[in-house]
């Protein structure tokens, strides 16, 4: 009777012990499961915060240089001959471009965002209900901006040199599930001049200043 007993005792241990290791894989996988769809979420987030950054600094430096000309041409008889990249009010759009992103993202510098548990796990019923998981943006590292400019084709008998500005910048996502670093770029138009016939014979780059 005694043997019977310690043997039920022990099959109890077993199932219990069993029980218990797949409660905490579950919890395990439950958890990485979570980790990953916060981290996705917070790259979503971060990239349309940055984009927003960059873009709400173009809108304000394009503005600033609106009077400005950052191609010069020279004509001959109506066909530009010759174009000059305005290397100082180019290098001065550079300029002010990467200190308003700074300004911008340090006037910023822990902008949150806030989502629901339910939302992480992928509720359509309970979306939006359940308690909120909060997400910090900050600044990491420099922000970079590059000019370039360059002939393509433009159509019929037509060439196009535009201008072009590249900003990238990383951002820090400090979530529940860790610190995710991501980095963004992106790339808008500055200038662009369409030219009909050949291509200018004589045509001054950005110099490397």
């Amino acid at each position: 009777m005694l043997v019977r007993k310690k043997k039920k005792h022990f099959k109890l241990k077993v199932f219990v012990l069993i029980v218990l290791m797949v409660i905490a894989v579950g919890v395990f996988l439950i958890d990485r499961i979570i980790d990953k769809k916060i981290e996705s979420i917070a790259k979503i987030e971060c990239e349309s915060y940055a984009d927003q950054i960059i873009n709400d600094a173009a809108a304000y430096c394009i503005d600033k240089f609106s009077d400005k000309s950052f191609v010069d041409k020279s004509y001959d008889q109506s066909r530009i001959t010759q174009i000059t990249v305005n290397a100082e009010e180019v290098n001065a759009f550079k300029s002010l471009m990467t200190e308003e992103i700074n300004k911008m993202l340090i006037s910023q510098s822990s902008h949150e965002f806030k989502i629901s548990l339910s939302t992480v796990l992928g509720s359509n019923i309970f979306a939006g209900i359940g308690p909120e998981i909060e997400m910090y943006f900050q600044k990491e590292g420099s922000v970079n901006v590059s000019i370039d400019s360059g002939f393509s084709e433009g159509g019929m008998n037509q060439t196009v040199h535009r201008i072009t500005v590249d900003v990238s910048v990383t951002l820090l996502s400090v979530t529940p599930a860790g610190n995710f670093p991501f980095d963004y770029s992106t790339e808008f138009l500055l200038s662009e001049t369409v030219i009909v016939g050949q291509t200018p014979s004589v045509y001054a780059q950005i110099p490397n200043t």
